[in-house]
């Protein structure tokens, strides 16, 4: 019998494949298990945002490849090198060993060389030799500043291809014609902040179109001058840094339009949202950037799974899938982290040590599109929300071979049913196609008859190919509008185009017009009979005033009464006051009857009943739309009689008659004999 390895030993794991973890002598081909993510430890109750981050980049592949591909030639080691301890800590990470501790230790050595090695006065050595904690954002920075001069023999040459958009950028003055060309290779952070104005409210396509509008639309700005300012291009607003003219004279143009191509795009596309997670200073991301207020009271973050950010220049598609989520909580200063599971699929939570599924439920991407980020931490102060502050995306490869890689895992078993699902398929198509055929039938409706029209027979393979049938189970159809694959992520032109259905149809509809003329008409007229009974009434109070006044009868009666001078200017004065008083207060009832159109509105369509028809009506369980399709022509049978030939003449007259004048019509007080 074989001893076991001694401790600390590795034993090899290829990461792209299954890795068998039945005990020695049980080998079972058919038991297989894949890689798993695995907690990292916390301390001193300060390195969860460390933590969180470590997760998110060490569940990329090719970051794990970028780690192997630096420093191998390293002299100074794991020991008192932060990239060497940072590849030694994923290499442990990935590849199983027989000590338990390899792990744990492997963290402990980052952590360690991680506040040895950073310089006295960078700004992260006070965060880092604290115990309250930091922002995930600045110590991802930190990280990618780190690797940036590093080079390595295979794979990408630096980070900027592994994390930051290239683009070129094009820049045509309006008016004098000028144009400056300039290559920007991204941002020195490495990730994306997005502007305090946006961040919260990032949902569906909100996100793309701003990727899209910010890296490869043409846009219009405003500038004092057409100078050329090869700056930096801010992430957070597409503005510029201007450099005047130093020649006096310089002429100065007002506007000039912005062309911007991706030439490169990354392999991990991280977001920030700066508002969401306080650092040790209790500061937000923004406020510690900027120094700008936070947006306080947000109530979470919407995102999507797929993100579709256009082409390159070379056209190429850039599509990318969430991978990992950094999110924490104001109220713990905890941060934790939602990793997506090797076999795609499922989202494990990972606070630290502590591995889960995505509380509560089964670890779906639905889980994680919740307004209140993906989970509720449960503490012993209570229940506390934790919200979105870096979004991992990875860049997806579209070949033939990703889609088969996904599917080599299947079972025996499944790709017994898929076959057998399959061969019931094909059976119930051809049975469909040979009644489309034969002339008993009688009607078909518009919808199945566009399914016999686009089905075609499926030729199933043997049970040597019951591999490539298995990839049949989840094929989706292509979008109806633009024909993009299913496999690019969710398009929004089907969408899009069923609400301009919708809403094209309701106009059509004249029941809706009905309703509309129906509540505006008696809300219009309720609210004018109110306002008329109020005027009435602020009428009579304003000409009992008036009556109370000195003298007004004998003016009333006489028009100019033989008063004294100081009576009339002071009774004219009185009453020019009531009039403005009388004015103002049929001006405030008015605005006061406007005012309750709303609820004046609600109580007239309150008043209107409408019905929808049983599901079980034969309207219902089987609509038809449209008129008959291929509607067979009846066939009519006629009984042979002695007097048939006559008949006939008689039609064939009709039948020649056919095109001619009519006689002419008889005239009035004629009568046929």
């Amino acid at each position: 019998m074989e001893m076991a390895n001694t401790t600390g030993q590795k034993r090899k794991r290829n990461i792209s494949e299954p890795v068998d973890t039945t005990p020695a002598g049980q080998s079972d081909p058919e038991v297989e298990t894949k890689r798993y993510s695995r907690g990292l430890p916390n301390y001193t109750n300060g390195y969860c945002y460390r933590n969180a981050v470590l997760q998110c980049l060490i569940s990329f592949p090719e970051f794990d490849q970028f780690c192997k591909d630096r420093h191998q030639d390293c002299e100074v080691g794991r020991w008192q090198c932060l990239p060497c301890a940072l590849q030694y800590l994923t290499s442990v990470y990935w590849e199983e060993y027989d000590d338990d501790d390899a792990l744990e230790l492997a963290a402990k050595d980052f952590h360690r060389v991680l506040e040895a090695t950073v310089p006295d006065d960078d700004p992260m050595a006070k965060v880092f030799n604290s115990d309250k904690g930091g922002h995930p954002a600045k110590f991802l920075g930190y990280l990618l500043k780190l690797f940036k001069p590093l080079e390595s023999v295979e794979g990408p040459s630096t980070t900027k291809s592994l994390f930051n958009i290239k683009q070129d950028v094009t820049w045509i003055c309006e008016d004098c014609g000028r144009s400056f060309f300039h290559h920007e290779n991204g941002d020195e952070t490495g990730h994306f902040q997005l502007p305090a104005i946006v961040a919260p409210y990032v949902w569906e396509e909100s996100l793309a179109n701003y990727f899209r509008n910010e890296y490869y639309r043409t846009g219009v700005r405003s500038v004092p001058d057409c100078t050329p300012f090869w700056n930096k291009l801010s992430m957070i607003e597409p503005r510029t840094m201007i450099r005047k003219h130093s020649r006096p004279g310089s002429v100065k143009h007002g506007r000039y339009t912005v062309e911007k191509e991706i030439t490169e795009a990354p392999e991990m596309l991280i977001v920030e949202f700066p508002q969401s997670i306080k650092d040790h200073e209790g500061k937000t991301g923004i406020e510690a950037h900027e120094g700008k207020t936070s947006i306080d009271g947000h109530d979470g973050t919407r995102f999507v799974e797929h993100l579709d950010i256009g082409y390159t220049k070379d056209g190429k598609r850039l599509l990318y899938r969430l991978q990992a989520i950094v999110a924490g909580s104001d109220e713990l200063y905890h941060v934790i982290s939602a990793v997506r599971q090797p076999d795609g699929t499922q989202f494990r939570t990972i606070n630290d040590l502590e591995v889960s599924q995505s509380w509560p439920g089964i670890g779906n991407i639905m889980e994680l599109l919740r307004p209140k980020a993906h989970v509720n931490f449960t503490h012993k102060k209570g229940v506390f929300p934790f919200y979105i502050n870096l979004l991992f995306y990875r860049k997806r490869q579209h070949d033939a071979e990703s889609v088969l890689v996904s599917c080599q895992y299947w079972d025996r078993e499944v790709h017994f049913y898929v076959y057998l699902v399959m061969f019931c398929f094909t059976s119930l198509v051809n049975l469909l196609e040979l009644r489309k055929c034969s002339p008993a039938v009688g009607w078909l409706d518009w919808k199945t008859q566009l399914v016999l029209e686009n089905t075609r027979p499926l030729i199933v393979g043997t049970t040597a190919n019951l591999s490539s049938m298995a990839t049949l189970k989840d094929v989706e159809a292509s979008c109806a509008i633009c024909g993009a694959s299913s496999q690019h992520g969710e398009c929004p032109h089907e969408a899009q185009s069923l609400e301009r259905a919708i809403e094209q149809a309701l106009k059509r509809w004249s029941g809706l017009q009905a309703i509309r003329d129906w509540a505006l008409v008696h809300a219009r007229n309720q609210v004018i009979e109110t306002f008329e009974q109020l005027k009435y009434a602020r009428f009579q109070a304003h000409e009992r005033y008036l009556q109370t006044l000195p003298c007004y009868t004998l003016f009333e009666r006489y028009g100019n009464p033989p008063l004294t001078a100081p009576q009339l200017n002071n009774l004219r004065q009185q009453m020019s006051q009531a009039q403005s008083i009388y004015q103002s207060g049929v001006d405030e009832d008015w605005r006061r009857c406007c005012l309750k159109y709303p609820e004046v509105l609600d109580y007239y369509l309150g008043l209107v009943d409408f019905g929808f028809p049983d599901d079980r009506d034969p309207s219902m369980r089987d609509p038809r739309f449209g008129g008959p399709i291929n509607d067979p022509k009846k066939l009519k049978h006629r009984r042979g009689s002695v007097d048939s030939g006559k008949g006939h003449r008689k039609r064939s007259r009709r039948r020649n008659s056919r095109g001619r004048t009519p006689p002419a019509a008889p005239m009035a007080g004629s009568r046929r004999r």
